[in-house]
């Protein structure tokens, strides 16, 4: 998985643990872009948050210009929560998790950029 990529696993829901190793990605910008998904197929991308913080899309930078749909799993695991985006509004800002994972779909390439420092 690289680096703003995400991943699905599934272990049967039994609590586990991953560590994270590395560089926290700093700059201007901190770009992650979005492809337009109605190229290929009009299916969904995997995303997370290059920045190692837990809020919701807006303080996350994520904007869109155009309409987009953004699914995310419950933290149980036992169904999906939908966000979608348009004129400038997610329906929920309920937090994205570090290092989480979600499916986003847009019919434009979009750009996530962030600006980002840890000092």
């Amino acid at each position: 998985m690289s680096l703003g990529g995400g991943t699905i696993i599934n272990n049967g829901g039994a609590p586990f643990t991953i560590t994270f190793v590395g560089e926290v990605k700093q700059g201007t910008p901190v770009a992650n872009p979005i492809p337009n998904t109605s190229l290929i197929g009009g299916n969904q991308v995997i995303r997370s948050s290059k920045v190692p913080q837990a809020a919701g899309p807006t303080v996350l930078g994520l904007l869109p210009v155009n309409p987009a749909a953004m699914t995310r799993f419950a933290a149980d695991g036992s169904s999906f929560i939908p966000n979608n985006y348009d004129s400038g509004v997610w329906d929920s800002e309920d937090p994205i998790g570090i290092a989480e994972g979600f499916f986003i779909q847009t019919g434009a390439v979009e750009a996530w950029d962030r600006n980002f420092s840890v000092n």
